[in-house]
């Protein structure tokens, strides 16, 4: 499929039936996200964005069906504040 998530998370985001997705932490560590985020009652105590679940990859090892991949802060503030414009 060929995916990229930028996300934030306070559960385990679960992917079933992919391949080729990639994830990116949405950070909350920036002042522009922290501003925003509390218009929306987020908080930062747990962001498990990493801990992804594959329904078709049960073993222990990550599965290869996803990836990580790094955003700057500068793209990953412009992808968030596009959002509401």
């Amino acid at each position: 499929m060929n995916c990229k998530f930028v996300i934030f998370s306070w559960s385990s985001p679960i992917i079933e039936n992919c391949k080729d997705l990639q994830f990116a932490e949405l950070s909350m560590d920036n002042e522009e996200f922290k501003r925003y985020s509390q218009n929306l009652f987020l908080t930062s105590n747990t962001n498990k964005w990493n801990d992804v679940q594959d329904f078709n990859w049960l073993k222990k090892e990550k599965s290869p069906n996803w990836n990580i991949f790094s955003l700057s802060i500068d793209e990953e503030i412009n992808n968030f504040i596009k959002q509401f414009h």
